[in-house]
Parts: structure tokens; C-alpha cells; sequence
């Protein structure tokens, strides 16, 4: 139960600010539709849950799709919330004491990276490739914990709408 709050977490944490830098690039305002591989782990997890449990994690704008194998969270990304945009911020979620990240932006392509010390060291490094109407992207994030393997995400993310 404690892996699926935590994926739970991860897929709906809000981004905290760590500085006043905002990524370069950033998606169009409105809803988003931001979709992420699940890894095998999760998959067997979210496979062994019963229905009921299973609903229960999917409310909060978040569906599984077990024969795709992935997550989709849908978010709203109002001007306002993309003044204090960080991709990728969810996936630091226990990590504390971060420097401000990163941001490396040469054509639609945003590289972003993170340094967090406690509780241990941690480095997330994302790319994200966007279109060039900023209506969709592509992503991809590493995590390195301590000596730990290191945990690579992908995903797509596509504008749905307006809010």
C-alpha cells in the first residue's frame, strides 16, 4: 500500500518553488493531458489492486490504463501556474534542500536539472521536446539516488483544451 500512495504522490504532486528562475520554454496555458510510461514494478502493483482501490487512485484528474501500461493526469497550466513552472518537480517528491535547477533551452528542446542533499544525494536530469506550437511535448527523466539504480520516466504530454 505504501508504493501505491507513493505513486499516487508522484502522479499529483503540485511543483514547490525552489527559485525565482522559471523554465525558458514553457507548454501553451490550458488543460494538459501528461501521460507517463509506468515501469514494471508499478505495473505489477496496480495489477494485483482490486477495482474499488484502483478508483479510488484514479480520482484527482489521474487514469491508469493497465494495457498501455501508463499514467495520465490531467492538469490545468494557467498563466499563471506556468509563471512558477518546474518540469519534472514531481518526481523530487521526500527531496529537500534542492538548488535552484537548471534550465538549458536551444530551439523547442529544455534540458533541466535538479541537485537535491537530503535525505540523500539525489540528481534528476529532464528533456523535454516540444512542438512548435508548444501543444505537445515529449519528456524524459532520469533520477539518481545515492547508489541506487537510476530511475528513468517517458512520457507525452498534449494540450486537451482550455480550462
Amino acid at each position: 500500500m505504501r508504493l501505491c500512495v507513493s505513486l499516487l504522490l508522484t502522479a499529483s504532486l503540485s511543483p514547490f518553488v525552489l527559485a525565482s528562475e522559471t523554465a525558458p520554454i514553457t507548454p501553451l496555458p490550458g488543460e494538459w493531458a501528461i501521460t507517463t510510461a509506468l515501469s514494471t514494478e508499478q505495473l505489477d502493483i496496480l495489477r494485483g489492486i482490486d477495482s474499488a482501490t484502483l478508483k479510488a487512485l484514479e480520482q484527482n484528474q489521474l487514469h491508469y490504463d493497465l494495457k498501455a501500461g501508463t499514467r495520465t493526469v490531467t492538469v490545468c497550466l494557467s498563466k499563471q501556474a506556468l509563471a512558477s513552472w518546474y518540469p519534472g518537480m514531481s518526481e523530487l517528491q521526500g527531496a529537500s534542500d534542492c538548488a535552484a535547477p537548471m534550465f538549458n533551452a536551444k530551439g523547442n528542446t529544455l534540458s533541466v536539472e535538479y541537485r537535491c542533499s537530503q535525505p540523500d544525494p539525489l540528481t534528476l536530469t529532464g528533456q523535454y521536446q516540444f512542438s512548435a506550437a508548444r501543444d505537445s511535448y515529449t519528456f524524459e527523466h532520469r533520477v539518481e539516488r545515492g547508489s541506487a539504480a537510476p530511475l528513468v520516466q517517458q512520457g507525452k504530454a498534449r494540450r486537451a483544451g482550455d480550462c
